[in-house]
C-alpha cells in the first residue's frame, strides 16, 4: 500500500487530565502498538497518525496531537487547538475529577475553535472500562454529559480499544460531510496527489479561496 493511498487528512486533538490514558488510546488504537502501558505523563506534545478506511469508501489519514494534561503545559497546548477538525475529548471512570473537569476542556474547544461556521465534533471517551470494580462515574452519566453538550459517546480500555472502531466510523463519516455542507475546515485537507481520488468529486476547499498548495498541511 502506498503511502499516499488516503483521500483526506484529518488533523485531531486528544485532550483531557493527566492519567486518564490518552497516550495510551494514541499507542493501541492510532499507532496500533498493542500492550504498551504508559506509567509516565506526556510531556508537552506528541502525535500519531493512523490511515482508516471509512464504509462509505474513503480513506481518511488520521493525525492526531496527544497532548499533556498537566496544567503547566495549558498554554502550550493551547496552539494546537488551531487548524483541527474533530476532538477526541477522554475522562478516566475511576477518576471522579477527570469527568468533572470536562466543562474547562470544553470550554478550551470553544474558546481557541477558529472555524467560525461550525463547531468542532468532538468524542467522549470514557477510559478504563476495564476497571469496573473502581469505578467512580457510571455509564449513564457518561451517556448524559454527552447527549446533553451534543457529544459523540464511547467507553472503552485504551489497552484493547475495539470498543471504538464502530463509533470512529461514524464519527470520521460526521466530519467528512460536515466538511461537504461548510467552509473551507482548516483541519482537513484533501491529498491531491492520490491518483485514486475522483476529479469531479465534490472539493472540501471552499471555491472562493482555492490555493495551489491544495495538498498542504496546516
Amino acid at each position: 500500500m502506498s503511502h499516499n493511498d488516503y483521500d483526506y487528512t484529518f488533523k485531531f486533538i486528544l485532550i483531557g487530565d493527566t492519567c486518564t490514558g490518552k497516550t495510551t488510546i494514541a499507542n493501541s488504537y492510532i499507532k496500533l502498538e498493542k500492550n504498551i502501558i504508559i506509567n509516565s505523563p506526556t510531556l508537552g506534545i506528541d502525535f500519531a497518525t493512523r490511515i482508516i478506511p471509512l464504509a462509505i469508501g474513503k480513506r481518511i489519514k488520521l493525525i492526531c496531537w496527544d497532548t499533556a494534561g498537566q496544567e503547566k503545559y495549558r498554554s502550550i497546548i493551547s496552539n494546537y487547538y488551531k487548524d483541527i477538525c474533530g476532538v477526541l475529548l477522554v475522562y478516566d471512570i475511576t477518576n471522579r475529577r477527570s469527568f468533572n473537569n470536562l466543562e474547562y476542556w470544553l470550554s478550551e474547544i470553544i474558546k481557541h475553535n477558529i472555524c467560525k461556521d461550525h463547531k468542532h465534533p468532538i468524542l467522549l471517551i470514557g477510559n478504563k472500562q476495564d476497571l469496573e470494580n473502581k469505578r467512580r462515574v457510571d455509564y449513564q452519566e457518561g451517556l448524559t454529559f454527552a447527549t446533553s453538550h451534543g457529544l459523540f459517546f464511547v467507553e472503552t480500555n485504551a489497552l484493547n480499544p475495539t470498543s471504538l472502531d464502530n463509533v470512529m466510523q461514524s464519527f470520521l463519516t460526521n466530519i467528512y460531510h460536515l466538511a461537504l455542507t461548510t467552509s473551507k475546515c482548516r483541519g482537513i485537507k484533501k491529498n491531491c496527489s492520490n491518483t485514486n481520488t475522483n476529479s469531479i468529486e465534490l472539493e472540501l476547499d471552499d471555491s472562493k479561496d482555492k490555493k495551489k498548495d491544495c495538498c498542504s498541511f496546516g
